[in-house]
């Protein structure tokens, strides 16, 4: 597998209203999916086929690699894990996030494919900066565009995730120095697409592995969440209310960057930047 977010699989699609079932919504909505890529068949089948020839390789080293667990060596298992992190990038947001999900399930992975997978909080790769500052300018057409509204703004991102990167820049107006986090282009009906694969897979292999839980209502739940982080407009909302719940509880060592309101649209997220070390290495 490559080691490049795929994102050719969401080309034919796109979204707004969920008018006459011809558009995806701008939310999760599995009834909506189904009607949109029930009348784009090869758009499905193609996904398909980018999934299962994506996967073949690590699917294959997990059924040749010994017999049993006991027989795989520690340097096999450790590259079977690089293998999966690399195969979760190549396949995309749906399937980066997924894994981000998992790196955190000591009770479900051996540690060596957690510390992969834990690589995948801030260290996808990137999509062009190119199409981040088309992005920009887009949003910000009616304050000038990037040149409008910031002094100053890194060439390159300095972290990467799987539903956006972030640059650091100055803002023209104020000289304050600020993050900016740019959502993926085109991320919606890329997720959406996966999404209403899963759904198909997921009776097929409840079946098989004669599983008691309903894997569909659990990606259905964990679906709605997923596509309600899309919006960066609630998630400015979400920081300045944790912000004050730190507050209220007089935590004065964590904390969250404080939002610039005005610059802050559904795709892009505009903070302070600032200094300190995530919650789970602290």
């Amino acid at each position: 597998a490559g080691v490049k977010v795929a994102q050719s699989v969401s080309a034919g699609a796109s979204f707004g209203g969920a008018s006459g079932g011809e558009e995806l919504p701008p939310y999760y909505d599995p009834a909506a999916a189904e009607r949109y890529f029930s009348k784009r068949k090869a758009l499905v089948l193609k996904r398909v086929f980018e999934i299962l020839s994506g996967s073949a390789e690590f699917l294959i080293s997990l059924k040749t690699e010994g017999v049993s667990e006991a027989e795989v060596s520690p340097e096999i298992r450790r590259k079977q894990a690089v293998q999966l992190r690399e195969l979760l990038s190549f396949l995309g947001p749906t399937f980066v996030k997924a894994g981000q999900a998992l790196s955190i399930r000591v009770d479900l992975l051996p540690e060596v494919y957690l510390v992969e997978l834990r690589k995948l909080q801030d260290a996808v790769p990137p999509f062009p900066t190119e199409r981040a500052y088309e992005i920009l300018d887009r949003e910000f057409a009616s304050k000038g565009g990037v040149s409008g509204v910031f002094e100053s703004i890194s060439p390159e991102p300095v972290a990467s995730a799987s539903l956006g990167q972030v640059y650091r820049g100055k803002l023209k107006d104020t000289g304050r120095e600020v993050a900016i986090k740019v959502q993926r282009p085109d991320i919606l009906p890329s997720i959406a697409l996966d999404m209403h694969i899963l759904r198909i897979i997921a009776p097929i292999l409840q079946e098989y592995k004669n599983l008691n839980s309903d894997l569909v209502g659990l990606l259905d739940q964990w679906g709605e969440r997923f596509v309600a982080e899309l919006d960066y407009k609630r998630e400015a909302e979400n920081g300045k209310e944790f912000m004050a719940a730190m507050q209220a509880r007089k935590i004065t060592s964590v904390t969250s960057a404080t939002p610039v309101d005005d610059l802050c649209t559904s795709r892009i997220l505009v903070t302070d930047w600032i200094y300190g070390e995530r919650l789970e290495l602290s």
